[in-house]
């Protein structure tokens, strides 16, 4: 529920939470951040999915010696995408749930490989032309200690997007990166 309600009251749609919402957990934050066709895995990225956002990172003391000192790495590992382009969770499904109903299409059998490929497949036709293809922006559920790095470095750098299976729950040892340098520099006293 999005407020209090009354025990024995008639709960409507517009007591419950709606949209992304619903799919932010406590102590994240939905961040939006800038995505392309390159950056968003083709525009393969759904609401849904669980992607490792990764930064590339130009040297700024090297941009007109024709050499280009450039670094990408991982900055967040296994962050749930609540929305891609004009697409939020919980609209993907109802897309695939409309072509199931049409005439003259048999669904496939719930939980079958058949039916992830066949939402995966109905998600892409109705969504890749108009709204994935002008995708601009994904909607990342971010724990709140790393949303600061994340809207750091996608005002710095380049954000890129892995997908990665949704059960796959390992995450990057960071003790293995190198620890970037303070961003701001220290202020005598």
């Amino acid at each position: 529920p999005a407020r209090s309600i009354a025990a024995g009251a008639m709960i409507t749609s517009e007591q419950l939470l709606q949209g992304i919402a619903i799919g932010i957990k406590p102590g994240e934050r939905a961040v939006a951040v800038p995505v392309d066709e390159l950056a968003g895995v083709s525009n393969r990225v759904t609401p849904g999915d669980y992607v490792d956002v990764f930064m590339s990172l130009q040297d700024p003391s090297s941009p007109g010696s024709g050499q280009t000192n450039t670094q990408a790495r991982l900055l967040l590992s296994r962050l749930q995408v609540l929305g891609y382009g004009n697409a939020d969770v919980g609209q993907a499904n109802s897309r695939a749930d409309e072509q199931s109903n049409e005439v003259g299409s048999s669904s496939p059998e719930p939980g079958s490989r058949a039916e992830t490929i066949a939402s995966r497949d109905g998600r892409a036709s109705s969504s890749t032309s108009s709204d994935a293809a002008q995708a601009r922006s994904a909607i990342l559920a971010v724990p709140v200690q790393d949303a600061g790095r994340l809207l750091l470095a996608a005002h710095s750098g380049k954000l890129f997007l892995a997908l990665r299976n949704p059960g796959d729950t390992g995450l990057a040892d960071e003790s293995i990166f190198t620890t970037p340098a303070a961003v701001l520099a220290l202020r005598g006293n």
